[in-house]
């Protein structure tokens, strides 16, 4: 079993992994909170089996609320704790550099804002846009941000939970190192 660090980073994904419960990707932060990229010849292991692991290297106690409809609550790791996120394909998606066939999950998020958007749009007699981090206003959208995701999908089809979600929020917001380990 080889084993690959993806990246150094702070924990966190995107609110589309919990609104729509498919718990699959994540991404990581720096110290200034900006998002680590990953090396692309990092893209020759997408579609290799494997699990993601996670080394713990600065514990935070997270301030995330967890996710309420589900019963997670986020604890805080220990320094040196390693924690595996599930097993799967690797994928890697870089955003924003480039156009990425949106996922069902995502286009499922894009209609629930779309119908919120028209919602309030009705209740404020105009265009209303909702942003990404649920700030509604007329003004346009910023230019994407361009970050780095990392996931597997599962071998059995599943639509939710592709990684354990329990791990997100034990690990949210501390600083770890990212493994791919290929079986």
């Amino acid at each position: 079993m080889s084993r690959t660090l993806l990246a150094t980073g702070y924990f966190t994904w995107d609110a589309v992994e919990r609104r729509s419960d498919r718990y699959g990707s994540v991404r990581l932060n720096d110290d200034k909170d900006k998002d680590v990229l990953l090396d692309p010849a990092l893209d020759v292991l997408e579609g290799k089996q494997g699990r993601l692991v996670a080394e713990v290297l600065v514990p935070v106690r997270s301030p995330h609320m967890g996710d309420l409809a589900r019963g997670f609550k986020p604890s805080t790791p220990d320094k040196g704790e390693i924690v595996v996120l599930g097993e799967g394909s690797l994928f890697i998606e870089h955003r924003g550099r480039a156009i990425h066939e949106r996922a069902a999950y995502e286009r499922q998020d894009d209609k629930m804002l779309q119908a919120l958007e028209q919602a309030f749009g009705r209740m404020a007699g105009n265009n209303v846009r909702i942003s990404r981090s649920g700030r509604a206003d007329e003004r346009a959208e910023p230019a994407p941000e361009v970050y780095d995701v990392v996931g597997l999908k599962p071998d059995d089809g599943r639509e939710r939970d592709w990684l354990d979600p329990r791990t997100f929020y034990r690990l949210h917001l501390s600083k770890i190192n990212l493994y791919f380990e290929e079986l």
